[in-house]
C-alpha cells in the first residue's frame, strides 16, 4: 500500500479556495461593521427624536417649576418616613432645561436635607 501524495495543481486549488475565504470574510467583517455603525446612527436618532417629543418637553417653564415645587412640598413631608427623597440638586442633573429652572428657582434651595445614615 502506497500513500500517494495529491497533485501539487490540486494542493495549489485548494490554498487559493482557502485565500478566497479568508477575503470573503474579511468583507463581511468590513459589511458587518458598517451595518453595526448605520444602526447605532438610527437607534440614536429615534432616542433623539423620542426624547425631543417627551411630553414633558411641551410643558411651558412655570409648570415645571410649579411641579417642582409641589414635589418638594410632598417629600419634605414625607421626609421622617424616609420613603422619599428629594434635592434640587438631583433635579439639576437630568438635563440643561432642568437645570436652568432648578437654579433659577431659590424656593426650591431654601432647604437642604442631608441623609447621614449609611445606605
Amino acid at each position: 500500500m502506497s500513500t500517494a501524495s495529491p497533485p501539487a495543481s490540486f494542493l495549489t486549488q485548494i490554498q487559493s479556495h482557502i485565500t478566497r475565504c479568508n477575503e470573503l470574510l474579511q468583507d463581511l467583517h468590513r459589511v458587518t461593521h458598517l451595518v453595526q455603525q448605520e444602526r447605532s446612527t438610527l437607534e440614536k436618532f429615534v432616542s433623539d427624536y423620542t426624547a425631543q417629543f417627551a411630553g414633558v418637553r411641551r410643558l411651558v417653564p412655570e409648570i415645571l417649576v410649579r411641579i417642582f415645587l409641589c414635589l418638594e412640598e410632598d417629600v419634605n413631608a414625607a421626609v421622617s418616613s424616609r420613603k422619599l427623597y428629594f434635592s434640587p440638586v438631583i433635579m439639576s442633573q437630568v438635563c440643561s432645561v432642568w437645570r436652568v429652572l432648578a437654579h433659577s428657582t431659590p424656593q426650591l434651595w431654601t432647604q437642604i436635607t442631608v441623609n447621614m445614615s449609611s445606605p
